[in-house]
């Protein structure tokens, strides 16, 4: 692609950039080299991310915010990324972390030091294994881990791992880098000096020095003592951490050590590794060379590199003088990269009206597209833990919205999908009828989510009523009243109008018995899966409103 072609559409762009913190986004886009508005229009309601459109060298990119760090977002992110952006072939995930301080390549033991860029060649979940009486097991194989990225992008790390490809990214980065710190909003974000790079021995804590001053610090003698909040958020100057307790770094006998590009394995969690003891147990254990927070989210939605560069060493001890020069070293690092990349797909151009056979092999193709889609977001309701299960409903959610996106340019010819289609009406009705269950939203946000329930559930009948399949109606009618029963008792909790509130129990009372029925009289094996749930929400809608039926 030549720098002035542009996507037709959204589904064209084919690399998303991710960044958690506001120093990692701005970065990025000080590197942009040309800036698209002409896509912002169109993308759905329903994706509350916010994005940045526009050219890096050769590729058009989609910077996407998170606005907050951690696994959770990220995957509430990377699944509304697919659904508006459904090309992306390629995710980086660009930004700062916590550097292992000395990793070990080819036999060989290297200082990794501030500024320093990682590579993922691999992505594990360290906060993810076995919590034993003694200790924590972290779950340290690829079965049980994300797995090794896909084929192209292996292939594509072992050439820049090469001896001409990391001379070349490593001039190339240094090369961006410079061309940003350059610019007039970027001065002040230059490296810090080697002064200000500090590694302290690992089991030593980072708390208030003198005992006069803190009782709580004063007790902390070992790596399993608390400190005082204010320490937490104390500089070392501030709290007098002992110079005599640093560990003496080579590479940091000039002034301006030259940067250096690790790849390795980058440890993912959503717990913030704060301790030097920690840090070195896990990293001796797993060969892993950063800590950070959003890798493995991602990861999990779309082929992934995570380029991110050290803004600190993973222990207890407050730095953040080196976070702007991280984010900037990192961004440079990911243009060199896109430089290098290229996509396995070209653009083809606009196509003329097909003949019969290509548009039934377009619409079996996206058939096996929107199974795919379906398949996944249905698993994520069937899997979901206690945990994680709000986020997995707002994945399932995405996920079924992008289903239906994909099948809205076929109109007329959606009959070839309507067994697809009422999957994901179906989908989408389960997880907002779920959503209206959690004890910690309002009963006006649960009202909501039931009605945006029955509005699914009224488009799964529309389908439904294309099909020849009495049964599947039936329990379309039963879920359908069992909503409108729901929906009353939480109106009557709102002090809606009684005379509404007994229509709407009155009548789902009656649909649920209606529909049980006829259930029985065409499909006993579907009526005795069904009838006991379903008579439970009769015997709740049935008795005294006065009660408190209110989940």
């Amino acid at each position: 692609m030549s720098a002035i072609d542009k996507p037709r559409c959204r589904k064209d762009f084919k690399i998303a950039i991710i960044c958690a913190k506001q120093e990692e986004s701005d970065a990025v886009e000080g590197l942009f080299d040309e800036f698209w508005k002409d896509y912002i229009e169109g993308i759905p309601e329903e994706d509350p991310t916010s994005y940045t459109m526009g050219r890096i060298g050769n590729h058009p990119v989609v910077l996407a915010f998170m606005g907050r760090m951690g696994k959770k977002r990220a995957a509430s992110l990377a699944t509304s990324l697919n659904f508006s952006f459904p090309g992306i072939k390629l995710s980086l995930v660009v930004g700062i972390c916590g550097g292992v301080p000395t990793i070990t390549r080819d036999g060989e033991n290297i200082e990794v030091l501030l500024g320093d860029i990682i590579i993922s060649t691999l992505v594990v979940q360290y906060d993810s294994g076995y919590q034993m009486p003694n200790d924590f097991f972290m779950r340290n194989t690829l079965e049980s881990n994300l797995g090794p990225p896909n084929d192209q992008i292996q292939s594509f790390l072992a050439k820049m791992q090469g001896m001409k490809g990391r001379k070349e990214l490593k001039d190339r980065t240094y090369h961006f880098l410079n061309e940003l710190l350059e610019k007039e909003d970027f001065k002040a974000w230059k490296y810090p000096g080697a002064d200000k790079d500090r590694l302290y021995e690992p089991d030593y804590r980072h708390k208030h020095q003198d005992a006069s001053f803190c009782n709580t610090c004063a007790r902390c003698t070992n790596k399993d003592h608390e400190i005082c909040e204010s320490a937490r958020s104390s500089s070392c100057d501030e709290l007098g951490c002992n110079p005599n307790n640093l560990v003496p770094r080579n590479r940091l006998k000039v002034q301006k050590p030259q940067l250096l590009i690790h790849f390795g394995r980058v440890a993912s969690g959503d717990t913030v590794m704060k301790s030097g003891h920690h840090r070195d147990k896990i990293a001796s254990e797993t060969k892993l060379v950063a800590f950070e927070m959003e890798g493995a989210r991602v990861w999990s939605h779309s082929p992934t590199i995570v380029i991110k560069s050290v803004y600190g060493y993973s222990d207890s001890h407050k730095n953040d003088r080196a976070q702007k020069y991280a984010a900037a070293s990192a961004a440079a690092c990911a243009k060199r990269l896109l430089e290098e990349w290229r996509p396995t797909g070209i653009l083809a151009p606009p196509k003329a009206p097909v003949g019969r056979t290509n548009r039934s092999e377009t619409l079996e193709s996206t058939k096996s597209i929107i199974r795919k889609i379906v398949d996944e977001a249905e698993g994520l309701l069937k899997k979901r833990g206690k945990e994680s299960m709000k986020d997995d409903l707002e994945a399932a959610r995405q996920g079924f919205l992008q289903a239906l996106a994909e099948s809205e340019p076929f109109g007329s010819s959606r009959r070839l999908l309507l067994l697809l289609l009422l999957r994901t009406y179906w989908g989408l009705m389960v997880v907002e009828k779920e959503l209206s269950f959690y004890r910690s939203l309002e009963s006006a946000e649960k009202i909501k989510h039931v009605k945006e329930a029955e509005k699914y559930n009224t488009e799964a009948a529309k389908v439904v009523s294309r099909l020849p399949d009495t049964s599947t109606r039936i329990q379309v009618t039963l879920e359908q009243n069992i909503l409108k029963g729901r929906r009353a008792l939480l109106e009557f909790g709102q002090g809606a109008d009684m005379d509404m509130v007994k229509k709407l129990r009155k009548d789902a009372v009656e649909g649920i018995d209606g529909a049980l029925r006829e259930m029985k009289m065409k499909d006993q094996a579907i009526f005795n899966r069904n009838v006991k749930l379903a008579l439970q929400w009769r015997d709740r809608f049935t008795k005294s409103l006065y009660q408190d039926h209110i989940a």
